[in-house]
């Protein structure tokens, strides 16, 4: 998995959200909440985890994955009941999705210096 790629994506989610606000779209929280069912996640819970399932930067990255997932989930669901001011608060400096989002990154820059070292 090309793990730059993947920082790149997780990191337009704060877009995604946006948009979601300002054109007042609906979002699948539930869907979103789910950690396995994105590309990453896909290779966390496969390929990753046959690899580097042993090391705990793994599960560190595992963690900070699911965290992030919440995180997206529960302003999802803000922006769902139609409170755009409370769902921009959510994502604001220093809320769970910035802290989740930003440790996402670090771990994902971890794994990767990980797979490198364990081919």
């Amino acid at each position: 998995m090309d793990l730059q790629e993947a920082m790149k994506v997780h990191a337009q989610w704060r877009i995604k959200l946006r948009t979601a606000i300002v054109k007042k779209e609906k979002l699948d929280a539930v869907a979103l909440a789910k950690d396995n069912q994105c590309e990453l996640g896909k290779w966390l819970y496969g390929e990753a985890k046959q690899k580097l399932g042993s090391n705990p930067i793994h599960a560190s990255c595992v963690k900070a994955h699911a965290t992030f997932h919440k995180a997206v989930a529960e302003i999802a669901s803000v922006v769902n009941t139609g409170e755009y001011a409370a769902a921009e608060k959510l994502m604001g400096a220093g809320s769970a999705f910035s802290q989740a989002s930003n440790s996402v990154g670090m771990a994902l820059m971890a794994m990767e210096q990980a797979e490198r070292s364990a081919k």
